[in-house]
């Protein structure tokens, strides 16, 4: 079975080291994110001039001050999303006399902050009458399929005000194509999937030379520094697939793989296999890791590979979004020289490919011992190396 799939048309190939949580207030849902880049415009929006026919009687400065002061209220610091059931006008205030601003056309999604009169406030000088607004619908649940933009508004001519890592799992109403993730935070359904099971991948291919080192099994007191030492010597990131109950046990270790640029996954509790188990316990062995851990559960890797697609149903339905394997190496746990280790991951990479090795679980010294040789004729072939953009 091949790897994983590339970016999207909303997608983006960079490295996306953020942080998505999903907190509830009231009926809006907002999103957190930790961003890599961020576009300080306001989103563009079509104006249409001369909305409707026909001319909005002048006020006196007197009385525009009159109204002004009456229909002043408090902001709210949350907004609502609402869909414009037919044509509707956007006005300069919360009536009726006021001048036209724009048109919203039917299905047409709008955020407003505060009501008066029966009228939302969309921004500063633009107000909308809520009678002509329907729900925006139920929310739906949905995972990004690579690195995808956060927009301010539901288009593309909006401004980029966030990226979300691949496998992050994405909340709220889908409107148009759009599916609205937090207040002014829209995400494109083009980059996002609607499934629950966790998707199986072997590789995680770019268009780029990118190599991915995966190290199982740890953290382990004596060889997990000493592999960390090696790829601070070459300035390689790496992805460690932990074992709860170790990472439990040597916090600092797990501490110290983040700090110094690495990422840390779900390799399940006491390392099973998972096929063997039911669906609970599956879920079980992944979330009381991830609560050891920490960050929200993006993927895992089934120990030995043991899995199938009820192993993948039920991390699925406990938020996982990636089951990830791999593609070129596997063999050090049988310690079969340091040659045989190099030769194993370095003959068999391909671009985007994902290589298996462990930290932990026994007696690592020849996979410490081979990592050296294995970057440098990696890097001789023209790898780079990053960690996997969706754990």
């Amino acid at each position: 079975m091949t790897g994983g799939r590339g970016p999207t048309e909303e997608g983006n190939t960079m490295t996306a080291h953020d942080r998505v949580r999903l907190v509830r207030r009231g009926a809006a849902w907002c999103v957190a994110v930790t961003m890599l880049a961020t576009a300080g415009a306001l989103a563009r929006e079509d104006r249409v001039p001369g909305a409707e026919s026909g001319g909005v009687p002048a006020q006196s400065v007197a009385e525009a001050r009159a109204v002004a002061a009456r229909d002043t209220v408090t902001a709210s610091s949350t907004w609502t999303l609402g869909v414009a059931a037919t044509s509707t006008t956007v006005r300069k205030g919360p009536r009726s006399t006021y001048a036209a601003v724009r048109v919203l056309a039917p299905g047409k999604p709008v955020e407003y902050s505060q009501v008066t009169n029966g009228w939302g406030r969309v921004r500063e000088g633009e107000w909308v009458r809520l009678e002509h607004l329907r729900s925006p619908g139920a929310s739906r649940t949905r995972w990004t399929l690579g690195t995808t933009n956060v927009r301010f508004g539901p288009s593309t001519g909006n401004s980029v005000v966030g990226r979300l890592s691949a496998g992050t799992r994405v909340t709220g109403p889908v409107v148009g194509g759009w599916q609205h993730v937090g207040d002014h935070r829209w995400v494109s359904t083009s980059a996002t999937t609607p499934r629950t099971a966790a998707r199986r991948i072997l590789s995680w291919p770019t268009g780029e030379k990118v190599a991915y080192l995966t190290f199982d099994d740890g953290p382990h007191p004596r060889y997990t520094p000493q592999v960390l030492d090696v790829l601070d010597k070459y300035d390689v990131p790496a992805t460690f697939f932990v074992v709860g109950s170790w990472a439990k046990a040597y916090p600092g270790l797990v501490a110290r793989t983040r700090a110094e640029g690495h990422k840390v996954s779900n390799h399940s509790w006491n390392h099973p296999e998972l096929w063997d188990l039911t669906s609970p316990q599956v879920v079980k062995e992944l979330t009381s890791t991830q609560a050891v851990i920490g960050g929200p559960p993006k993927c895992f890797r089934p120990p030995y590979g043991a899995t199938n697609d009820r192993v993948h149903e039920a991390a699925g339905s406990a938020g996982f979004g990636y089951s990830v394997l791999w593609s070129a190496g596997g063999n050090d746990w049988q310690r079969p020289g340091e040659k045989a280790i190099v030769d194993d991951v370095v003959k068999r990479m391909t671009p985007g490919g994902i290589a298996l090795m462990h930290d932990g679980g026994g007696n690592r010294s020849q996979t410490v011992a081979a990592l050296d040789d294995m970057i440098r004729q990696l890097r001789a072939r023209g790898y780079t190396f990053r960690t996997l953009p969706m754990c």
